[in-house]
């Protein structure tokens, strides 16, 4: 029994471990753009709102800013990525990478095992 759950902590890590594709999003993760006018120029705006049940780290690039954020996004949360201030372009295209985190577990009292 230790063996097999030493096994499945493993395979846990391994895929935990595993690259995503650029421009993966669990369905449960929205995220679109929107561009605010400024003074000088356009403000960029990313929006990430997670209706999953665990956390969602996100990363971030457009084709405008050569910056990538990253970001954690709550469960049943919104949050606005600001990703370029003061812009001259108008329009822009943003690229999101989304995982889900699973939720931690509670440790248990080793007497309650």
């Amino acid at each position: 029994m230790k063996t097999l759950l030493v096994a499945l902590g493993l395979l846990a890590a391994a895929s935990a471990a595993l690259p995503i594709e650029q421009g993966d999003v669990p369905a449960c993760v929205r995220h679109w753009t929107e561009v605010r006018g400024g003074y000088p120029g356009y403000n960029h705006v990313v929006h990430l709102s997670n209706g999953c049940a665990e956390p969602a780290d996100c990363v971030v690039t457009t084709n405008v800013s050569p910056d990538t954020m990253n970001a954690r996004v709550d469960p049943k949360q919104h949050i606005e990525l600001l990703t370029f201030r003061g812009s001259p372009a108008a329009t822009f295209q943003a690229d999101v990478t989304c995982r889900l985190q699973p939720k931690a577990r509670a440790a248990v009292h080793p007497r309650l095992q």
